[in-house]
């Protein structure tokens, strides 16, 4: 739910960022790249403020008529927060892999609120639903603004003083992503939350595995991805049509290399 809430409020802005910032950093705009990150951080947080409002208020209806689960209303609210933080962080992370620093962007979206609510578990000091969820937000603030030193850091990076990135051009690049997004989601969840009304836990457990397993061949795309994007935002601004198609091809071949092994494999899952 706060991963469906936070891509709502992110409104396909990290793909747009990436594609303003990678691009203004080719051509050494940095007051462009400056206020492509600024413009764009104080939508996503106004946005997704709103739906984790929206989310603390509901948590009780939906706890007990959605969930079935009146108890998981202290978890919901505890977490809610999070939201907002998933969706700066997740900016964040697609504006430092635009500039090349693909380790800190790694880092920020992948493993630094795992690590830290890891910590948190394996301390002790999470012992309930809704210790884990405050937690959880907790984990997701400290990346967010360890992401955004990161960022704040780069050299002719600013965020005083900058003007906002027109609202029409960022608005024209983010609508049709949102979308995308909303679209991946409901590819990505729409199984198992449908499922979850007709068939019983434990079933839903093996199909969330299975699912996962699936989508192993995913994590190739995502490091291809991590390296490739930024070169195409600032190959399509210059113009150089010929070596963006060049690296494309490149990348699928790598891709394919790399995802037939795993795809190819067979899995088998202990069925209780």
């Amino acid at each position: 739910m706060i991963q469906v809430l936070a891509a709502t409020g992110q409104l396909g802005l990290p793909n747009s960022l990436l594609r303003f910032i990678g691009s203004s950093k080719a051509e050494k705009y940095w007051n462009e790249a400056s206020a492509a990150h600024k413009t764009g951080t104080l939508w996503a947080f106004l946005f997704s403020t709103s739906l984790g409002v929206l989310l603390y208020f509901t948590s009780p209806w939906l706890a007990e008529h959605i969930l079935d689960k009146p108890g998981a209303t202290t978890a919901l609210q505890a977490m809610s927060p999070s939201v907002v933080l998933f969706a700066l962080l997740t900016l964040n992370a697609h504006a430092l892999q635009a500039v090349g620093d693909v380790i800190k962007s790694v880092s920020t979206l992948n493993i630094l609120a795992q690590l830290l609510l890891s910590a948190a578990l394996l301390l002790g000091l999470a012992t309930t639903a809704q210790t884990t969820a405050a937690f959880y937000s907790l984990a997701c603030l400290l990346t967010m603004l360890i992401s955004l030193i990161w960022w704040l850091r780069k050299p002719d990076i600013k965020w005083r003083g900058v003007k906002q990135f027109p609202t029409a051009t960022l608005w024209q690049s983010c609508l049709p992503l949102w979308w995308v997004a909303l679209m991946g989601l409901g590819v990505q969840w729409a199984g198992q939350l449908v499922s979850g009304a007709y068939v019983p836990p434990e079933e839903l457990a093996i199909l969330a595995v299975a699912q996962r397993t699936a989508m192993l061949t995913s994590f190739v795309l995502m490091a291809v991805n991590l390296v490739v994007a930024p070169k195409f935002a600032a190959l399509y601004k210059q113009g150089k049509s010929e070596q963006l198609e060049h690296i494309a091809l490149k990348a699928t071949k790598l891709m394919v290399l790399f995802a037939l092994p795993i795809s190819s494999q067979k899995y088998s899952i202990p069925y209780g």
